[in-house]
């Protein structure tokens, strides 16, 4: 949420490319009152800042670009990678579409049943219950996009219902104990079907990437390559967020020869 391609997948994304992968980038959910948006946040004033639109009108744009690469590049099959929302949005398209045309699912830190924030969730919950709705200023903060993401909304309920793994697609969720946005752990996992769930720190405690840095996790670089079909080796790097704590070993970063 409030990021974009570049922002997220800098580095990953060429990874991912030198493993052999045609990798197609998608934007979405622009919310700052220009023309073909749905209207304006705070978040959204941000250049280049995406996904706080609803998410409902997300997942639309998002099917369109899907169906846009298997169109342009006559893939009968694709693979989707997504972050944090986009990995609620790839497990939403997948069950949407029954499962054709997917091959894997990997998601990353992806918010699978809503984030309770903390607990934060359940206080708007309650105070719009009462009559104190809290969403305006959400949206006027961040954008119904943030709604959305919560556990009690419409859009996780709807994903939730009757399962949100379809069979015949292989799913993948890479998680971090540090994560302070997706929260409960849980919620950040499969559950059902051909699914693995790993932890960043499972053989690798030195590894302390949150929510943002997951993404430029060499760990979290190597697990997707893997899940994807790869066979790499999956390194060891000491993070702290986003941010290495020391230089890796020689051989030892992702994107070296």
């Amino acid at each position: 949420m409030s990021a974009n391609f570049y922002q997220t997948y800098a580095s990953f994304a060429p990874y991912i490319a030198a493993q052999g992968k045609c990798v197609y980038g998608m934007n979405y959910g622009a919310f700052n009152g220009s023309e073909g948006t749905e209207g304006s946040s705070l978040a959204g004033s941000i250049p280049g800042a995406g996904a706080l639109a609803p998410m409902s009108s997300s997942l639309e744009v998002v099917t369109e670009q899907i169906e846009r690469v298997k169109k342009n590049t006559g893939a009968a099959e694709v693979d989707l990678v997504g972050y944090s929302e986009g990995g609620s949005l790839a497990a939403a398209y997948t069950k949407n579409v029954g499962g054709q045309g997917v091959g894997t699912v990997v998601t990353l830190a992806g918010v699978l049943r809503g984030t309770s924030m903390l607990g934060l969730s359940t206080v708007a919950t309650g105070l719009n219950n009462a009559g104190s709705s809290v969403d305006p200023a959400i949206d006027a903060i961040m954008g119904p996009g943030a709604r959305d993401l919560l556990e009690h909304s419409d859009f996780m309920v709807n994903l939730r219902e009757g399962g949100i793994e379809v069979p015949g697609v292989r799913y993948v969720a890479i998680s971090t104990l540090f994560d302070e946005a997706a929260t409960p752990l849980s919620h950040t996992q499969f559950s059902g079907g051909d699914y693995r769930n790993i932890l960043l720190q499972e053989g690798c405690v030195q590894d302390r990437s949150d929510h943002l840095g997951i993404t430029f996790s060499p760990r979290a670089y190597a697990l997707t390559a893997n899940a994807l079909g790869r066979n790499v080796e999956v390194p060891c790097t000491a993070m702290a967020g986003p941010i290495p704590v020391s230089a890796p070993s020689a051989g030892s970063s992702p994107l070296s020869s």
